[in-house]
């Protein structure tokens, strides 16, 4: 018996002992240790065998299962990994973190009713946009890219009804290299610098769409190579600049010997005083007020005259406990002696249920100055109410109001009362 327990107290031992060695990487240290028990005669020789045979057969077990281990986490940390980014998509990156790729979209659908006082009124459903996207870095994260496509195409009129053109076009495509927070270059085709309402996503929108002057002072995407960044304050986000040039014939248009030659420059500066302000509209935060103001001006030549298209503009917004108020304001001179343009708009929406249920009024108008023929005037003033589900990824919006026209000449006006209602999906 003395024996049989002998026998089992010096298994328990190798066994703790194998433990240890496996922790402590010595893969001698159970033989050595049975050695010294057999020389001083603790154990005899038979049993030194068998303790030998069980040792190895437990050292081996042990370096298997620790192999295996090892194998398995290294696999797991070599593979690619999948992660989903709210309002991003899903986003693909390798183990060391190098290169990455978020692939995302976004759908707007919108039905339309138009009210008019001297025609007949219109009903509309339409795709008002589908954009798919991918973006991330390369080589480390100081290079990144960002790649647009507008998957609803190009609205057509045939005869009374109006279809859309079964083709895809680019909106963004751009490389860009980030030196520091301050400096960053970047090149390819992307949103003119130009007004704060603009920069902001359509999908980030606090009504369905932007101000009814939106597309006379901004310039929309274009072509070219842009410097941007931001510096200051305890986060580095107190002033934030962006100075580009631009080909300033449209979209995905490029310089043609002969052709428009144009050149767009555009500046934008801008400042935060209680810290940086994400170009998205409404307030889901809900806590302190933050506040921004910005400038921004654009300068294209026109190769027709000696003159060059001009326009100057401002903005300045406020957010905060679930209040956002926004407001810009733009003058735009022609080279080719057309009247200038000059309008503004102003915005507020309120949180009656913190994150979920907005609502909101707009006012917004702008002019031609000096005309003689063509629109004088247009005004709107539209109320907003917007269901958020996810914030700006999954909403509903409501809006309605008065539109009106005011032309010049022997075109009559154009007065209506519109109702728009759109669902958007971020995903």
């Amino acid at each position: 018996m003395l024996k049989n327990a002998r026998r089992t107290m010096m298994a328990v031992l190798c066994t703790a002992v194998a433990v240890l060695a496996q922790e402590t990487m010595e893969p001698t240290v159970e033989g050595r240790l049975l050695s010294i028990l057999r020389a001083r005669g603790v154990i005899d020789a038979s049993e030194y065998t068998e303790l030998s045979a069980l040792e190895k057969e437990m050292r081996g077990g042990a370096d298997l299962e620790r192999q295996v281990n090892a194998l398995v986490a290294g696999m797991q940390d070599a593979a690619p990994k999948l992660a989903r980014k709210a309002g991003k998509g899903f986003e693909f990156a390798t183990a060391d973190g190098k290169f990455s790729m978020t692939l995302g979209g976004r759908i707007q659908t919108r039905a339309t009713w138009n009210n008019f006082e001297n025609a007949d009124d219109k009903f509309n459903f339409a795709v008002q946009r589908v954009r798919i996207g991918l973006d991330g870095q390369v080589f480390d994260a100081s290079w990144k890219y960002k790649v647009i496509f507008d998957a609803s195409g190009d609205k057509v009129t045939a005869g009374a009804s109006t279809s859309t053109a079964s083709f895809t076009a680019l909106r963004e495509a751009w490389l860009e290299k980030s030196i520091s927070k301050a400096v960053n270059v970047r090149m390819g085709q992307y949103k003119t610098p130009y007004s704060r309402q603009w920069l902001a996503s359509s999908g980030g929108q606090e009504f369905v769409d932007r101000w009814v002057g939106h597309g006379t002072f901004a310039q929309n995407y274009q072509p070219g190579l842009m410097l941007h960044g931001m510096t200051g304050g305890e986060k580095s986000d107190l002033f934030e600049y962006y100075a580009g040039v631009f080909n300033g014939n449209g979209l995905n248009v490029q310089q043609t010997s002969g052709g428009d030659n144009r050149v767009l420059e555009v500046v934008r500066v801008a400042v935060n005083p209680f810290g940086g302000l994400k170009y998205s509209e409404c307030d889901f935060a809900g806590g302190d007020f933050k506040a921004a103001a910005g400038l921004n001006v654009w300068s294209s030549n026109d190769p027709a005259f000696d003159k060059a298209d001009r326009s100057f503009g401002g903005d300045l917004t406020l957010a905060g406990h679930g209040l956002y108020l926004t407001g810009e304001w733009h003058d735009r001179s022609f080279a080719n002696g057309d009247p200038d343009n000059n309008g503004w708009f102003a915005q507020a929406g309120y949180f009656v249920v913190p994150g979920t249920l907005e609502v909101g009024l707009r006012y917004a108008t702008w002019s031609r100055e000096g005309a003689t023929t063509g629109i004088d005037n247009v005004s709107e003033i539209l109320g907003v109410v917007g269901w958020f589900a996810d914030g700006h990824n999954l909403k509903i919006q409501l809006d309605a109001g008065r539109v009106e026209t005011d032309n010049l000449g022997s075109t009559p006006d154009m007065e209506e009362f519109r109702v728009r209602l759109q669902a958007s999906m971020i995903f």
